[in-house]
């Protein structure tokens, strides 16, 4: 998912990894950790040529949550 968009600047993208989670038969949700990653991609006007160091930067997100389920 693009996140943020700056022409001749950068493109900023989100991945998020989604477990897969098996529910045990006497709950109907549990506590997940998983991660998301933030990708920086590098563009100018004049192509990838013009851009000084790494055209991808990355950030790793760490995050918690709940898996649920849901009829």
């Amino acid at each position: 998912m693009t996140i943020e968009q700056i022409p001749d600047l950068r493109i900023v993208t989100l991945t998020l990894i989604v477990p897969a989670v098996n529910l045990p038969t006497n709950r109907r949700q549990i506590p997940i950790k998983t991660i998301a990653i933030e990708t920086t991609n590098a563009t100018s006007i004049g192509g990838p040529a013009l851009v000084k160091g790494p055209l991808q930067t990355y950030q790793i997100l760490e995050l918690e949550g709940t898996a649920r389920f849901v009829e």
